[in-house]
């Protein structure tokens, strides 16, 4: 392990997470090393699957695991801002899937949660550091598309079929 490593847990098997291992895969600074799922032979499944070394029956588990430094949380929506600042409580850095929380409230306790443990949290949002999205904020920005009275954007994924 590199000290330049960020070891990572993952709070979803499936989904989100496919998409995370691809990623992970990838990087030379990010490993995941513990998967939780609420069913402990669904997250061993999926830890053999992906050769992630630990698995653990339940989200609470893995935020008491100290081989994980930062969580990955992408599980129901109306989940992902109560886990997420479980997981700062227990010191770790996360990555919430969007949407962070469904409310001002909510998110506003999911960054106070941050600062009071001294944590990154983020939410897993690309556009806003995709190219070319800058591209045409800059376009736009400089007037060069001309005066800007309407703009329709729609989001769509492909996630990999199971």
């Amino acid at each position: 392990m590199s000290r330049s490593q960020v070891n990572w847990g993952l709070l979803v098997t499936g989904g989100y997470a496919d998409v995370a291992m691809k990623a992970e895969a990838a990087s030379t600074t990010s490993a995941f090393v513990a998967v939780a799922h609420d069913d402990e032979e669904t997250a061993r499944a999926y830890a053999g699957t992906h050769a992630i070394a630990r698995s653990h029956g339940s989200y609470e588990e893995l935020l008491e695991d100290d081989g994980v430094e930062a969580v990955f949380v992408a599980l129901d929506p109306v989940d992902h801002a109560e886990w997420a600042v479980r997981a700062l409580q227990a010191g770790k850095h996360v990555l919430v899937e969007k949407p962070l929380a469904l409310g001002t409230a909510e998110t506003e306790r999911v960054f106070d949660a941050a600062d009071a443990a001294g944590r990154q949290c983020a939410e897993g949002v690309m556009p806003r550091h995709h190219p070319q999205y800058l591209v045409a904020k800059k376009l736009v920005d400089e007037g060069r598309l001309g005066e800007l009275r309407y703009l329709y954007a729609a989001c769509t994924a492909s996630l990999p079929a199971d």
